[in-house]
């Protein structure tokens, strides 16, 4: 009940925002967030990983329901833990040692998991995408927000 009410009251009321639900069949239930501004515009799934949700958001200014190459940008991010971390790790890394005094070890998937990722525009990775990675034994979590023309930053929540 409250969690509608609370849906409720945070919903754009001017139209300039809009939902809508939808079933793919790789992604499962999917929920396309439009906007006016359609750069703004994405689709949120939440996918099963080795027992574990990994949320996964694609940035698309379509309504229409992801593609085959939306699909393959995931599976390949999915299937290659390590490589798809390593684009991160540089950056996690020195953040990591000063949140917890030590180094990230190299089996970073002891103490790391990825949690949420963002499928960049027309799965370009010259377009800006994201890595989020939480703290297996804490409430942390640290996300790497690649951009173009840019160092990678990255962001820490608590």
């Amino acid at each position: 009940m409250l969690k509608s009410l609370f849906k409720l009251l945070n919903k754009d009321l001017t139209g300039r925002t809009w939902e809508r639900e939808a079933e793919h069949p790789y992604f499962g239930r999917m929920v396309y967030y439009g906007f006016q501004d359609r750069d703004k515009c994405y689709w949120e799934c939440e996918l099963e990983v080795d027992g574990e949700p990994v949320s996964v958001s694609l940035n698309s200014n379509m309504e229409d329901l992801p593609n085959d190459e939306h699909v393959r940008f995931v599976q390949e991010v999915l299937a290659n833990p390590s490589g798809t971390f390593g684009a991160a790790a540089p950056h996690i890394g020195p953040h990591y040692r000063e949140e917890f005094g030590k180094d990230l070890p190299e089996q970073w998937q002891d103490v790391l998991q990825l949690d949420h990722f963002v499928v960049p525009q027309d799965c370009d990775r010259k377009n800006a995408w994201e890595l989020t990675y939480g703290v297996r034994e804490d409430e942390y979590s640290f996300t790497c927000h690649f951009s173009p023309n840019s160092p990678p930053i990255v962001s820490i929540s608590h």
